[in-house]
């Protein structure tokens, strides 16, 4: 590394262009903008990679001659200011070098997460079942092949239904705790890809259906009427699951959010009139037997009731809740509700509950408490209204639903990674549980983003020494996956929980694995 030109001296000492240096550690005196030379330390003038520490042995104590040559070092970096930040991690910078591109094995092995390898493994086990069935090798399911149908949309709905994910989200908290974290680990990847269950089952359920409805018609023993539904209900469930494909989801979202519900619950409707005509039909007689049948022995009648029970719970908690709002700036809007909320929930809202719900994190200083919040990037149409049309009143569900912050009660020690607006995710974590967590929030000029709220918020629940903030557009993008192992190794961390945007999400859990780190984010495909 070499410095050839004399503007980056004065007075015999090299100009440092970075801010935020901590007191006392490398002695440096602040001259305007620049920082000067007066220890072993620099940084490049030319980069924006950091500092670095030089060894007593290869420079020269008080000041860099010009052309004086200096070699690849390691990078140290500065820190927050004191009165912002008393943690003693070092920030370093994000490096510009672009990273190099994986083989075609290792993008694979990333590729094929949990959420995918779960998917597959359900779809392979239940295309080995009809395989069985084609080739007579399964009786039970020959004759039962609707109730296969049956068993795996359970399985789907289950896997998404926010009354048993909730119990299940307590049960496992106050369970496993004690466990390995190995097995805490295990049972928190197996929670964040829930997603492939869900998928999994539902296209399995697809399959099944369809299957069924092709035995239909070929026994040529049942009527018009329930040959109609039997290609109806796969119809119905084909175009629910299609909507539901990424691409679509995310692309088109008003149109996966009508379609996914309002086909689904048309689906439903064409279920039960599938059952109820299977019941009830006696093929031996060609007539239909309601009398005859003794619904409590039918487990197709019983699934589909859960099924039902499980879609319908949700919505018997909707309930129109005053909310007062208030836009510390034009990107965000912080929401305010009546009661209290227990730590790592998220919530719905709606102004139109039949068409479209927004989910976020909900911030809350415990069950008891007199208020609850919520942190909104004014992003879209729908949540830019907040701020341009703000409500009196708005849409919720009176359940909230647990996300990955809710888990961190089953660790003694971890880092939760926050970007932006991801701060609303995460914060209860800090007001309500014991844990010792470290917080590491990245945002552009927090105090007039986010307001004082959700800074006397920040300032009452994380202690200095458990908090470190990155104001990007004071010190510029940090290296962040550097940043999460230094604070990971420091503090001996079980895990880190990390909720920013999908492709920062992405990017950062890989980044820490591939470092040794246990490290979950929620995924956005799921």
């Amino acid at each position: 590394m070499n410095f050839n030109d004399e503007t980056h001296l004065a007075d015999g000492k090299l100009l440092l262009p970075i801010y935020n240096i901590p007191k006392g550690r490398q002695n440096l005196v602040r001259d305007g903008a620049y920082f000067t030379y007066d220890a072993g330390y620099f940084n490049s003038p030319s980069t924006t990679t950091g500092t670095f520490d030089v060894p007593a042995s290869q420079y020269l104590p008080g000041y860099v001659k010009a052309g004086f040559e200096l070699p690849q070092i390691k990078p140290l970096a500065p820190r927050l200011p004191e009165d912002i930040n008393n943690t003693d991690i070092l920030i370093p910078l994000a490096n510009s070098t672009p990273r190099a591109n994986l083989d075609r094995m290792e993008a694979f092995l990333i590729w094929f997460s949990l959420y995918r390898k779960l998917f597959a493994l359900i779809l392979i086990l239940n295309c080995a079942g009809l395989l069985a069935v084609t080739q007579k090798r399964f009786g039970y399911a020959k004759h039962n092949t609707f109730t296969f149908a049956l068993g795996n949309l359970l399985v789907s709905i289950l896997s998404r239904n926010e009354f048993g994910l909730r119990i299940l989200y307590w049960l496992t908290v106050r369970t496993l705790f004690w466990t390995p974290v190995r097995i805490r680990n295990l049972v928190t990847a197996l929670f964040v890809n829930l997603g492939g269950v869900h998928s999994g089952c539902a296209t399995a359920g697809l399959l099944w259906t369809c299957y069924a409805a092709y035995m239909a018609f070929r026994s040529h023993i049942y009527p018009r009427a329930i040959l109609s539904f039997a290609i109806l209900t796969p119809i119905a469930l084909s175009i629910s699951i299609a909507v539901a494909l990424p691409y679509v989801r995310h692309a088109h979202h008003n149109i996966f959010e009508k379609f996914h519900r309002f086909v689904g619950w048309l689906g439903l409707a064409y279920l039960w009139i599938l059952v109820v005509l299977l019941q009830t039909y006696d093929p031996a007689q060609h007539r239909y037997r309601p009398s005859n049948v003794k619904w409590a022995t039918k487990q197709e009648f019983w699934m589909t009731l859960f099924i039902s029970a499980m879609i319908v719970s949700p919505w018997l908690t909707l309930q129109k809740i005053p909310v007062k709002v208030s836009a510390p700036s034009s990107k965000i809007a912080f929401l305010s509700f009546p009661g209290g909320c227990y730590t790592g929930l998220l919530g719905r809202l709606s102004r139109s509950p039949w068409l479209e719900w927004h989910a976020f994190g909900i911030i809350s200083e415990g069950p008891l408490a007199f208020t609850h919040h919520m942190l909104v990037v004014a992003q879209g149409d729908w949540t830019r209204a907040l701020i341009s049309d703000p409500p009196s009143h708005i849409w919720t569900r009176g359940l909230k639903f647990a996300g990955l912050p809710y888990l961190a009660e089953m660790y003694d020690r971890g880092v939760i990674v926050a970007t932006g607006a991801g701060i609303g995710v995460t914060l209860s974590v800090y007001l309500q549980t014991k844990g010792h967590f470290h917080l590491i929030w990245i945002g552009s000029d927090m105090d007039n983003t986010y307001g004082p709220d959700i800074m006397a918020l920040l300032r009452k629940a994380v202690k200095g020494d458990r908090m470190t903030l990155v104001d990007t557009k004071k010190i510029g993008r940090p290296d962040t996956v550097q940043l999460i192992d230094n604070v990971y190794r420091k503090i001996n961390a079980q895990v880190v929980f990390i909720t920013s945007n999908p492709k920062g999400t992405e990017l950062m859990v890989n980044g820490c694995r591939e470092r040794g780190m246990t490290a979950f984010g929620p995924l956005f495909d799921s």
